[in-house]
């Protein structure tokens, strides 16, 4: 193999890294949201958090958890790929 083809399944990785990273932080800050629930008010809580959420925040926050989980598992799965890859791959000898 030549030294640019070992470059490219690790440039690879990192973009589904980078990518898995960015679901899971945008599941993330949704879930938050949909927790929160800043948009919504009722009588018999003080905070917009303590409401009972609607058919659409349900299924709001758990799309959010599935995002989350799905950015959270890619990119792990990811991240030990590349630690098996360079434990494979052949160093240099000294």
């Amino acid at each position: 193999m030549r030294p640019a083809d070992q470059t490219q399944p690790t440039r690879r990785v990192r973009l589904v890294q980078r990518v898995g990273g960015a679901l899971a932080l945008l599941g993330g800050l949704a879930t938050f949201v949909f927790v929160w629930q800043p948009w919504d008010s009722c009588d018999y809580e003080d905070s917009s958090a303590g409401c009972r959420p609607g058919a659409v925040e349900r299924t709001g926050l758990v799309t959010s958890l599935l995002l989350l989980l799905a950015g959270l598992v890619v990119a792990i799965v990811a991240t030990v790929v590349a630690a098996r890859a360079q434990r494979a791959s052949p160093r240099p000898r000294r």
